[in-house]
This record gives C-alpha cells, structure tokens and sequence, in this order.
C-alpha cells in the first residue's frame, strides 16, 4: 500500500531543488516545519536518507535521494496530466500554466520550440508631427536615403529594420542615433533628431515626452513582424493551454495593439472562436 502523498513528493522536489527547507517553503507557500515533517516522513516511508545536512550551508541530494528525485518529478508530471485529461473530458478549463513576461516574435525561433503567431504587424516610419513627410499616406524607402535614421538597435531587430533598404535597393541608411530603448527612440524623434522604423505603435501615439507622433506605413513588399506565444512541443495538448491560446488571440483582437492585423491559429490549438474571426482576417504573406 502506498504510504506516501503526491504533496509529500512535491515538497521533496521542492527541497532538492531549492537545496533549503526555508527557500523551499517560500516557493510552495507552505511552512517550514511542514516541509521539514513531510521529508522525515518519507524517509521513514522509504527507510533510508534523502537529504545529508550540512550546518549552516543547507540541504544536499544523497545519492539515493537523487535517483528517487527524478521519479519523484515523473510521478508528478504524470498526476498534472492526469488533472490535464479529466478537465479535457469534462471540457473544465482547470490545472497549473507557466507564462513568461513577454510575447515573442517570427524573426529567430529557437529549434526546439513552436511559434503560435497571433498578430501581423507591418512596417512603418515613425516621424514627427512636423516632419516634412508627415502628410504622406506612406513613405518609399527611397524616400528616406538622403534622412537621418534614428535605429532601435537591438539584437535582431535592427538587422531587420536595415534590411528593408539593402533588399533590392541597395541603399545605406543614414544612422545618426541609436537606442536600445524605444522610449528613447520616440522622444529622439519627436524632437527632430531623425526618423525611425518600427512595427509596434504606442496607443496614445506621443513621445515620452508628450510631444505628437506620426505613424506613416512603409511601402513596398516588405516582410511584417509576427507576433506570437513560445511553447514547448506537445504543450498544446492540455486543454488549459489551448484555452489561454484562444484568450491570447481575443486580447489581440481587442484591439492590443493598433494597426496589428490579427491572424488564425490553425491546427489544435485552434477554438471556434478563433477560427469565426480568422475568416475575415487577410491571408499570411
């Protein structure tokens, strides 16, 4: 008979990894003496160490606990996706999703991840309200050879922004500035430093500064930037992920970011709700 709870593996994992009792009570928000009960417990469950202790330098694997470990992280994937099957059956929307801070775009996706994209969002030059172009309905990238270039110079991005003038033009921009912010980028604009490029629009379209924005579509053939979710391979299997999928496209659909264009998500992870609005919504280029 097992003797031994899902809680009591989870706190266990918990400690190994943390290598503290203390910190390991602060990531599941439990007490301390309750992790401390549910290691012994096991122990004796097990008959035999888990944990060597060290004064002062906290809690170390023994060599059995190291190997009960992984098992122990086994078991408790395979309870989560049991959870993940029983609310599929059910069609309840229930059990634990890790999100990170920020959406993700098209331009370097890691091998061993998918990309889910959400939103298209086409190219275009940021002026300022005075600017001499700042009337125009869009902007060749001819037109911008002989003009001041203020670059948002991060990793990836501004290889992507250059490209729009080596691509079968042949051009080479004037940079004056560059900024790996983009507050930096806006407020350097807005007060007549250079123009810029970008694909994401503020919503009140000012400067940091207060000063007024033009946001003037790059024409041409241009590739847009997509902007998506990350997730591992089969993460869209569990119906909790889907679900945030579909609640992810109704945010972008609601108007997250001005002058996006949202797209389908095809496949699995597409809803019904999903798939009504993608029937209106232009085809990828």
């Amino acid at each position: 008979m097992i003797r031994f709870t899902l809680r009591q593996l989870e706190y266990f994992v918990a400690v190994g990894e943390a290598g503290s009792i203390t910190v390991a009570a602060g990531r599941v928000n439990v007490s301390s003496p309750s992790i401390s009960t549910a290691i012994s417990q096991l122990e004796t469950e097990f008959g035999m160490p888990l944990f060597v202790r060290q004064h002062a330098q906290g809690l170390s694997l023994t060599q059995a606990g190291r190997a009960l470990m992984d098992q122990a992280r086994a078991v408790l994937r395979e309870a989560d996706r049991l959870v993940d099957l029983a609310g599929d059956i059910s069609g309840q929307v229930r059990g634990p999703i890790m999100v990170g801070c920020m959406l993700a775009y098209d331009l370097v996706v890691p091998p061993d991840l998918s990309f889910i994209p959400l939103i298209e969002m086409p190219p275009f030059v940021l002026i300022s309200a005075d600017h001499p172009l700042a009337d125009r309905d869009e902007i060749e990238v001819e037109e911008l050879r002989s003009l001041p270039m203020v670059l948002l110079d991060l990793p990836q991005s501004a290889d992507y922004f250059l490209s729009f003038f080596f691509q079968d033009k042949g051009i080479k921009p004037e940079i004056s500035e560059r900024s790996r912010d983009i507050a930096v980028v806006r407020s350097l604009v807005a007060n007549g430093f250079g123009y810029s490029i970008a694909n994401l629009r503020p919503l009140n379209g000012l400067s940091p500064d207060g000063k007024a924005l033009k946001f003037i579509p790059l024409a041409g053939n241009l590739r847009p930037l997509k902007m998506g979710l990350l997730m591992p391979p089969h993460a869209d299997t569990t119906h909790v992920v889907r679900s945030f999928v579909d609640f992810a496209q109704s945010w972008v659909r609601d108007g997250f970011s001005p002058g996006g264009v949202p797209l389908e998500v095809s496949g699995p992870l597409a809803s019904p709700a999903v798939a009504e609005t993608a029937k209106t919504t232009p085809p990828e280029s």
